[in-house]
């Protein structure tokens, strides 16, 4: 087992595994967004060190900072953000510039024929459904082969029977991926169905982390475990 990811943040100091998916956890407010947020580069604390393999991502005291773009960190939010305008295939594509036409259409087919949604390689973005939304994020996450994933609720505006589908989807293609793979929640359910390990945050500072079973089983805040277990069920 070797850790990808290692993270010292303010009040958040752990290593993220690449042999499962790691949940972060955690009210609102608790931090979830804005660590995802800062792994991915699209913030920059005044404090605190980030290494994926070796590499220095940040060292806000060394005055090291790894942009975004070459993080090479598959990002994955809420609300899908595909573009409107283009259609799947090109969403799932885009972004590829040092790949050649023939080279990008390629590997389109083999993401589309991975997630099922062949038939909707020249739809607009806008005439699929949510679930398919979400395959067409899934596959665009995926497309330049990241070194990290990072999904920030994004089966939140599914109802509950396309939610419990997509993440039977999510688990069977996040397999054998061997990256680091944190995955946002507020829902038990989801959790313990995806995650190996999980890491909970509470105002902001990691309050429990280890194997998600032996953490939701012997929660160290109780009250804590209790608020933020029985959400969205």
């Amino acid at each position: 087992m070797v850790a990808g990811l290692h993270i010292d943040l303010p009040g958040i100091q752990t290593e993220i595994f690449s042999d499962g998916i790691t949940i972060l956890f955690g009210p609102s407010a608790s931090g979830k967004t804005t660590l995802l947020r800062t792994l991915a580069g699209l913030l920059r604390p005044p404090k605190g060190v980030i290494k994926y393999d070796g590499l220095t991502w940040l060292d806000a005291d060394a005055g090291i900072f790894t942009e975004p773009q070459k993080r090479n960190i598959g990002f994955v939010f809420q609300d899908t953000a595909l573009f409107p305008h283009l259609s799947v295939e090109s969403n799932i594509t885009y972004g590829l510039f040092r790949k050649n036409k023939q080279e990008r259409k390629a590997l389109a087919g083999r993401l589309l024929s991975r997630f099922g949604i062949e038939h909707l390689r020249d739809k607009k973005a806008t005439k699929i459904s949510g679930g398919e939304m979400q395959k067409v994020a899934f596959a665009r996450a995926l497309a330049p082969s990241p070194a990290v994933m990072l999904l920030d609720e994004p089966f939140s505006s599914l109802d509950i029977l396309v939610r419990k589908k997509m993440r039977k989807e999510l688990r069977n293609q996040f397999a054998g991926l061997n990256i680091p793979v944190i995955f946002v929640t507020h829902d038990r359910e989801e959790a313990k169905f995806l995650g190996k390990y999980i890491i909970v945050l509470h105002e902001r500072k990691l309050v429990q982390q280890g194997l998600i079973d032996d953490v939701l089983a012997n929660p160290s805040i109780p009250e804590l475990s209790e608020k933020i277990c029985t959400c969205e069920q």
